[in-house]
């Protein structure tokens, strides 16, 4: 058996397959990163458009957040990163607790702050008068001049009305 091994290593050498494998394995992690910047730098410029200070607000404070692995990793992979990179350097504080927290719990934290940002936000009202005054209204109709209506009118007002006292 140790004789199969070192012939099949010494075949694969001559042949250069544990190269080979290894190069397509790395053109494959190439392609992955760059695929993920591409992807990072269409949601930066997404966030740019929404808020027009985003790179002087984030861009002091990316190395910082690129050395805390979770955070380069929810950033990179977050359809919202950008968006939470950006609320996180404009609430230091906020970044210097998570970067001193587990990594679970800043994965946690992290995904709190993105379901906020997910959350739709109320519209904001017009104005800030108050809303109309509802008119108070009556069930009744406005009385009616007996001395105007038809004499088919009149009799059946009349008739309703003898019938009210009576009743009553």
């Amino acid at each position: 058996m140790e004789d199969y091994k070192k012939a099949y290593g010494d075949w694969n050498k001559r042949h250069g397959y544990r190269e080979a494998r290894q190069e397509i394995e790395n053109r494959r992690q190439q392609d992955t990163a760059v695929s993920i910047q591409a992807t990072l730098r269409a949601r930066e410029e997404n966030a740019a458009l929404k808020h027009p200070d985003y790179y002087n607000v984030v861009n002091p404070l990316a190395p910082v957040m690129m050395q805390n692995p979770v955070m380069r990793q929810f950033v990179s992979e977050s359809d919202l990163g950008a968006e939470v990179a950006y609320e996180l350097a404009k609430n230091p504080v906020v970044l210097s607790q998570i970067m001193n927290i587990k990594p679970f719990s800043a994965g946690a934290e992290l995904l709190k702050m993105e379901e906020r940002l997910k959350a739709p936000h109320p519209p904001k009202p017009l104005t800030k008068a108050p809303p109309p005054v509802k008119p108070v209204g009556s069930s009744e109709k406005a009385p009616v001049s007996l001395e105007t209506v038809d004499i088919k009118e009149f009799m059946r007002l009349r008739n309703e009305e003898e019938a009210k006292r009576r009743k009553g």
